[in-house]
């Protein structure tokens, strides 16, 4: 790949065990015959980069498995790819370090202005991370996005549901809360797009539900409701509100949180 200019992270980093930090970093200098002073500053400047000052003489096993990509994607940048090819880089992570290295990698490629492929399954990490998705399926490169783009207007039914969106009406279940499409539509609604009416009285663009299990999740009750249109659906339950199991309520949609797809 070094050849093509192309770099490669992978999901295990792939270092060089009998090497310390310092010499799987300059292995790709080493290649191209770069001056022994010129690879001293080039591997401090990267390893800077990746705030690891000070890890020069680390040996590889001694590192944590965020230290060791943090290594292993300065390695891959020293020779100045024209293309860096990630493969699931942060999988093999703890969430919160998934979390923590996804915010410093985008930082890191968009300060060396390096241009990257990043696969992951991970939908968070995606969009953390990229400033275009490429969603795959089948083998099929199906689109082609911003993440906001991809996440706000999914278009399809099997991408709206990949990306997490809960319900999905069809033309006559989205009459019920004045939203009109034609047959061959659905509306897609993300979590917790529903909320309890605020006016009881009035149906017209309302869902009626049955509360049928109710939970505490962190700071929040939330309840699962049965909606007369024939959908289950979680929503937040209101602080001071009384939900019973068994209780009727009248459900609103924000329309801000739906988008319309094909089937």
């Amino acid at each position: 790949t070094h050849q093509k200019g192309i770099g490669m992270v992978f999901q295990d980093g792939q270092l060089f065990p009998n090497y310390n930090v310092k010499n799987n970093i300059a292995y790709g200098l080493k290649i191209k015959k770069m001056s022994d002073s010129q690879q001293e500053e080039k591997v401090k400047q990267l390893l800077e980069l990746v705030d690891l000052q000070g890890y020069e003489n680390y040996n590889i096993q001694s590192l944590s498995g965020g230290q060791a990509q943090r290594v292993a994607l300065a390695r891959s940048l020293a020779t100045n790819p024209e293309i860096l090819l990630l493969d699931e880089p942060l999988s093999s992570l703890d969430k919160q370090l998934r979390v923590q290295l996804a915010d410093d990698l985008r930082l890191i490629l968009k300060k060396t202005q390096t241009t990257a492929i990043y696969v992951t399954h991970d939908q968070e990490e995606a969009f953390q991370v990229a400033d275009k998705i490429a969603y795959i399926s089948d083998g099929i490169l199906r689109r082609i996005d911003t993440p906001q783009e991809i996440y706000k207007h999914p278009k399809t039914y099997e991408l709206a549901k990949f990306l997490g969106y809960e319900c999905f009406l069809d033309n006559i279940q989205a009459s019920y809360l004045g939203l009109y499409i034609n047959t061959s539509q659905l509306i897609a609604t993300r979590p917790f797009a529903f909320t309890i009416a605020e006016n009881l009285c009035s149906k017209f663009g309302s869902f009626l539900s049955t509360i049928k299990q109710t939970r505490e999740y962190k700071d929040e009750k939330q309840a699962l409701l049965h909606l007369d249109a024939g959908i289950n659906t979680w929503i937040k339950i209101p602080e001071k509100y009384e939900a019973n199991i068994g209780d009727t309520v009248v459900l609103q949609i924000d329309k801000s949180k739906c988008c319309i797809v094909s089937k």
